[in-house]
């Protein structure tokens, strides 16, 4: 946000311009309207404005009347205020020259002559007009010739089809070519639809016939547009999935898929059809930001004594239903791509895209993100764009810089992070056919892969979704799925898609609890011996798998789990002292050991009972305290353990349903700091698991748990610290697992840790997950 400097002037009368004080500067009415009786030009134009915005207002100075000024890079926003109150707010900005092709912004300095209005392009009223077009050509061609980053290495890949859009003698058709060498070419991300029906795509049946013309009027809309834009920005080719795969053919479809990576990375740019749901839609046509109702033309003159480089003043609104769309557009927003699983490659693998949104156009490249109206300059994210993926590019666009560059850009977080972040972000996107959970992200693995490479970094191999390398594999196992207010929209998987240890198993969005700051240290309790994964295609690293397992090491504790009703989370969660879910599908599960304290646990799958609320024994699960004496608890407790030892009950002898398995504690000590635990209070994530069929030693992830000391030291119980772990020395010592293991500075077996009391007393085994 910039703010006028104290002391300057835009004003020879000093009405305006002036501010002493902290924040948005607010000056009465009255020095405005003298300061225009002597002359002022700038405070003439200023009373000009708001006159055409809200006639009369400035005619009189009843009521207290004062105008509010906020100064920022790509506006300058008015607001009227009366008896202490708004009375309506509007954005300033000056009209920029007909031959500037980038809007402009003011510089981080104050608002002062020149400066005082920032400039912007007049938003074009339609995007399928022939200026608009030239604009978005222009785009293209500065970045082609100027952007040195966006100069990505070519090699001699190809697209095996395209469709040729400027090269029929007829300029009704269009038709698919089979390229012998390198050329230039465009792609289309965009959304198919639910509605198919009549949508002409390519099969084996029309498949020759395409290669000679295909008329342009029978495509989709949305298709129809891209050859529009494609023929005005000077682009002879075009890829687009419906038409240049075969859709009946399985097996063309599975090769064209493994190559989204160098097909959409390749590409001289992407048209990203932002704003239809459906092909059968359209992207260009009508901008609501070029509409008189947003963009008002005003009669006002812009004073030739301010200096300005505009050719005329803008009114834009500045809020409409509460929401600031201009230039601070909610992060929150979801577009039609957004929403789509395939399109977050399609969105990070190119260098360039052109997008349309039925706002504005937008330009987004290695070197600069912006819009038509302004608000997207200087700005490294896009509205839609979430944190996830404003990491992922970081890395990710590694892959397009020599390996000198790479040298000193060495990543300055965490590899982690980075792969999970993309993870998060994939699984809240809707994949139309759960089978293509990893294809829909192979591109992603496979760019990640190189540009870890080239960065020097070790992540291992690409296990189902996950890395094998040893503190990304533990970390990746803690995955917890997220509870969804409509959570029938994800389709349950029909059949085996990957391990129950990786996220891909399931059709619902995860994340990844971490450590509460960066300065925590994780330190894991298992040792991974082996991770194998069985393809369906041979040699397809990052595609479908039919089988796969891990062998580990860890503390094994055998666990109850018991599902809470509606009544029943209420009361455990008043308990922990913490706000009950919003969420209305928000469910709650705990578990115990033989420890009587209960834990939080989330399931990928509905699994166990469910506890009423007006059972006798909902109080022993609550309270976090086992009563053996309760005859309730006991038909609940005998599901999951043996009580022989009970001197009643000794001819009883029932085995585990479920079992814990702890992966890791994120833990802070800080010498100085003074208490039992040296810094924040550890925390402790472990795997819920059940047995897979009758085979002793396999085990099925069903769920993850979180242990935190916090609850346990607020109610006087504290974690025991322990001075051993399980033999992890020997382990490390196995050449075997090379692949796995690699020092990483916040990621030890420390030989010094506090142990969760849900594993007091537990089992070090070795076992497999499948």
């Amino acid at each position: 946000m910039l703010h006028m400097r104290p002391g300057t002037s835009v004003c020879q009368h000093g009405a305006w311009g002036s501010s002493s004080v902290e924040g948005w500067p607010t000056y009465p009415l009255s020095p405005f309207r003298l300061s225009s009786e002597k002359g002022c030009s700038t405070c003439a134009m200023l009373l000009g404005v708001i006159e055409e915005f809200k006639p009369g207002w400035t005619a009189t100075n009843e009521g207290r009347k004062s105008i509010e000024i906020e100064y920022e890079p790509v506006s300058l926003t008015i607001t009227l205020i009366e008896n202490g109150g708004p009375v309506g707010n509007f954005r300033l900005v000056s009209r920029s020259p007909e031959d500037d092709m980038f809007p402009r912004y003011c510089n981080a300095g104050a608002y002062s002559g020149s400066q005082v209005l920032p400039v912007s392009l007049e938003v074009m009223p339609d995007s399928n007009l022939d200026t608009a077009l030239e604009r978005a050509k222009f785009w293209l061609s500065y970045c082609t010739m100027n952007d040195e980053p966006c100069r990505i290495t070519r090699t001699a890949f190809t697209p095996q089809r395209l469709l040729a859009v400027d090269l029929s003698p007829n300029e009704g058709e269009v038709f698919i070519l089979e390229p012998t060498g390198k050329v230039e070419y465009a792609c289309l991300s965009y959304c198919w639809g639910r509605d198919l029906a009549g949508v002409l795509t390519t099969t084996r049946e029309n498949f020759s016939a395409f290669h000679k013309s295909i008329n342009i009027c029978n495509l989709p809309k949305t298709i129809q547009d891209a050859i529009r834009v494609c023929r005005a920005i000077g682009v002879l080719y075009l890829w687009v999935d419906s038409l240049c795969i075969i859709q009946d053919d399985a097996a063309d479809w599975a090769e064209q898929s493994r190559l989204m990576v160098d097909i959409y990375g390749q590409s001289q740019l992407t048209i990203y059809a932002d704003s239809p749901s459906s092909c059968k839609d359209g992207f260009l046509g009508p901008q609501q930001y070029g509409a008189v109702s947003w963009q008002r033309p005003l009669k006002t003159l812009l004073p030739d004594s301010l200096g300005c480089i505009g050719t005329g003043l803008f009114l834009r609104n500045a809020c409409e239903g509460g929401v600031d769309h201009f230039c601070r557009r909610p992060q929150t927003s979801k577009s039609a791509l957004s929403t789509r699983g395939w399109c977050l490659q399609e969105w990070l693998l190119p260098c360039r895209r052109l997008g349309f949104d039925t706002n504005e156009m937008w330009w987004d490249c290695q070197c600069r993100q912006m819009c038509e109206c302004g608000h997207l300059i200087g700005e490294r994210a896009m509205y839609f764009e979430t944190a996830p993926l404003r990491t992922a590019k970081e890395i990710l666009s590694l892959h397009n810089r020599s390996e000198d560059d790479l040298i000193v850009r060495q990543p300055q977080h965490w590899v982690e992070r980075d792969w999970l972040s993309i993870v998060q972000e994939y699984t809240m996107r809707d994949i139309s056919r759960p089978d293509d959970k990893f294809n829909a992200i192979s591109g992603l693995a496979l760019i990640f892969l190189k540009a870890s490479n080239l960065a020097g970094i070790n992540i291992g191999k690409y296990c189902a979704g996950m890395w094998s390398r040893e503190d990304l594999f533990v970390r990746g196992l803690c995955w917890m799925v997220k509870k969804q207010s409509k959570p029938d929209i994800y389709q349950e998987p029909s059949g085996y898609r990957a391990p129950t240890w990786s996220w891909a198993s399931q059709n619902k969005p995860v994340y990844f609890p971490s450590g509460r700051w960066r300065r925590e240290t994780m330190n894991s309790h298992v040792v991974i011996h082996k991770i194998e994964c069985e393809l369906v295609t041979p040699g397809d690293s990052t595609g479908r798998v039919k089988a796969g397992f891990v062998d580990l090491q860890g503390h094994i504790v055998e666990l109850e789990l018991m599902n809470l009703d509606e009544e029943c989370q209420e009361r455990w969660w008043q308990r922990q002292r913490k706000l009950h879910p919003t969420d209305e599908s928000a469910e709650q599960t705990l578990v115990r050991g033989k420890n009587p304290r209960a834990y939080p646990a989330t399931l990928d799958v509905l699994a166990g009972p469910v506890l009423d609320h007006a059972s006798t024994h909902s109080e022993c699960w609550i309270t976090r305290r086992r009563c053996f004496d309760c005859s309730s608890c006991y038909e609940n407790i005998k599901q999951s353990f043996n009580l022989s030892e009970s001197k009643s009950r000794k001819d009883v002898d029932y085995a585990p349903n479920y079992f814990g398995l702890e992966i890791l504690t994120w833990e802070d000590r800080i010498s100085c700091w003074l208490g039992y635990y040296r810094g924040l209070e550890p925390q402790t994530l472990f795997l819920v698991l059940k047995r897979h069929s009758n085979t002793p030693g396999v085990f099925e992830r069903v769920g993850v748990g979180l242990c935190n000391a916090r609850e346990d030291y607020d109610e006087g119980i504290l974690w025991k610290r322990l001075s051993s772990q399980i033999g992890f020395c020997d382990a490390q010592e196995d050449s075997d697992r090379s692949d796995f293991w690699e020092p990483h500075p916040r990621y030890t077996r420390s030989n010094d840790y506090f142990q969760c009391p849900l594993f007091e007393g537990s089992k070090v085994e070795s076992i497999r997950i499948v």
